[in-house]
């Protein structure tokens, strides 16, 4: 399960804060440039997406 951040523009295109999602590839980064925020996190492994 991921939760999505409110005013995002992830968060228009789904209508909802949090949901199920279907991968088998992961990436993620330890520290988001100045400027960029993660649109959805995966609280259980903090990745974001």
């Amino acid at each position: 399960m991921v939760h999505v951040q409110k005013g995002t523009l992830l968060s228009e295109i789904v209508g909802k804060d949090s949901g199920m999602i279907n991968t088998s590839y992961h990436q993620a980064v330890e520290v988001l440039a100045p400027g960029f925020y993660a649109s959805a996190i995966d609280p259980g492994t903090d990745r974001g997406y």
